[in-house]
C-alpha cells in the first residue's frame, strides 16, 4: 500500500516536472523571439549590430523551438501513453 502511494507521488511528480519543461521551453522560445523584434526595430548607431543581435536571438528562439519544446513533448507524451498502459 505505501509502495503504490509513493510511486503515484513520483508519477505526479514527474509529470508536474514535464509540464514545467514545455512551459521554461516555451519562455525560452518567447525570450528569443521577442527579443529579437526588440533588436530588430532598436536603433544602434550600426545597422550591423541590428542585424547580428536580432540573428543571435532568432538562434536562440529556434533553438528553444526545435530542440528544447521537441523533446519537452515527446517526453511529455511518452509519459502520458506509459500512464494510459499502466
Amino acid at each position: 500500500m505505501k509502495e503504490q502511494t509513493a510511486d503515484k507521488i513520483i508519477r505526479k511528480t514527474e509529470r508536474v516536472f514535464l509540464y514545467a519543461q514545455v512551459v521554461f521551453s516555451w519562455f525560452i522560445i518567447l525570450f528569443g523571439y521577442g527579443y529579437a523584434l526588440r533588436a530588430l526595430f532598436t536603433h544602434y548607431d550600426r545597422i550591423a549590430d541590428n542585424i547580428f543581435y536580432t540573428v543571435c536571438f532568432c538562434i536562440i528562439g529556434l533553438a528553444g523551438q526545435k530542440l528544447m519544446l521537441r523533446a519537452s513533448l515527446e517526453e511529455l507524451r511518452e509519459a502520458k501513453k506509459q500512464d494510459a498502459h499502466e
